[in-house]
């Protein structure tokens, strides 16, 4: 386990995916990206490129210019309604046909289909917000809420179609981050604690007591996983104990890994959440063994050009639905986000055990 090598090779790919662009700026990938580098546009492949290098330990070995101009250029999308717009990206992330094949499929619903452009820009502000958070940057406006009452929580959180656990999970995540970090940083508190205390009762209606995931009807397992990850990825703001989460750890230990970076990162996202709400040293023995797989599990995705692919055969081809390369065997700023994650909670799960230099790599809050 060279973690030191695979460092350094993040790092020049890294390198090379901003030679000869303005400073701060990145492709998506090395060949036929469609993600801009130029003009106010594109800022996806400036927020993956910062949360790879943080989460490999690589940021702060950057020059002070270089990453002042990826907070600039980020935090300059920011509108005055909060949200972070990015002209690209609403462009190109239009209804299509692989939204009404996922319609047909049940993967998501007709609601989703007609707030496809607000949910895209909420989700695409919540992981700009979190990226600025990451390096300690702070926000020109508070984040966009839809819960300013404690009384508004439960037909808000109804509203959604729990038979999708990774919709759901992730619009009510969103809410929580917003939320908490609007409540840290702009010292927004009137109603936070009454609003966060409902969300958590009212989510335990979800709350399946045999998997200890939240959904509703018959929902396929690696759909439940991706739920959790959702919900966890909210309530990792919050600075409450987890509930008792050993069936849900259970549950995440039986699943299989994913052939995607989404997949793949979300079971060990989960495993890693579930601990802090499992006795000490739980399943210590397999939880050790997963990582120790994991390992082996991502080298599938990693490429001669020293990154990772979204898929273990091709770059990530779609954003939101905007087309982002045409998905050459090649690294891409997706994956290497999604694997520089998951190796930074592999290291956290083989714990002692551990080489020397994982200590440089870290976890961020999504």
């Amino acid at each position: 386990m060279n973690i030191l090598s695979l460092q350094n090779n993040i790092s020049k790919w890294l390198e090379n995916m901003t030679l000869g662009l303005d400073s701060g700026r990145f492709r998506f990938c090395s060949n036929s990206s469609f993600v801009p580098v130029t003009g106010m546009e594109g800022q996806v492949s400036t927020c993956f490129a910062m949360k790879a290098a943080w989460q490999a330990g690589i940021w702060d070995k950057w020059p002070e210019e270089r990453k002042k101009a990826c907070i600039n250029f980020v935090y300059s999308f920011q509108k005055p309604d909060g949200c972070f717009h990015d002209p690209w990206l609403c462009r190109n992330a239009k209804t299509g046909w692989r939204d009404f094949a996922n319609l047909i499929l049940g993967h998501i619903d007709c609601d989703g289909i007609r707030q496809k452009k607000t949910r895209n820009i909420r989700a695409e502000t919540r992981q700009t917000a979190s990226t600025l958070m990451m390096v300690g940057a702070g926000l020109k406006y508070p984040l966009p809420i839809e819960i300013s009452l404690a009384d508004e929580v439960e037909p808000y959180i109804e509203s959604f179609n729990w038979e999708l656990p990774w919709s759901a999970g992730s619009h009510l995540s969103h809410q929580i981050m917003f939320l908490t970090i609007n409540h840290i940083c702009f010292d927004i508190s009137e109603h936070y604690y009454d609003i966060i205390e409902r969300i958590l009762f009212c989510l335990e209606k979800f709350r399946d007591p045999i998997t200890g995931t939240w959904f509703e009807g018959n929902t396929p397992d690696n759909i439940k996983i991706n739920g959790a990850m959702k919900i966890f990825s909210g309530l990792q703001w919050l600075d409450k104990p987890y509930p008792d989460c050993t069936n849900l750890l259970d549950f995440a230990l039986e699943q299989p890994f994913q052939c995607d970076g989404c997949g793949f990162l979300n079971r060990l996202f989960v495993v890693q959440q579930a601990l802090k709400g499992s006795p000490k040293n739980f399943r210590q023995h397999d939880i050790h063994r997963l990582a120790v797989l994991a390992w082996e599990e991502i080298q599938k995705f990693r490429k001669p050009d020293g990154g990772f692919s979204f898929y273990q055969d091709k770059s990530q081809v779609s954003y939101y639905s905007a087309k982002v390369s045409k998905g050459y065997p090649v690294s891409d700023l997706h994956g290497a986000t999604m694997m520089c994650w998951a190796i930074a909670l592999i290291m956290e799960l083989l714990g002692e055990k551990a080489p020397n230099e994982a200590k440089q790599w870290k976890i961020h809050k999504a």
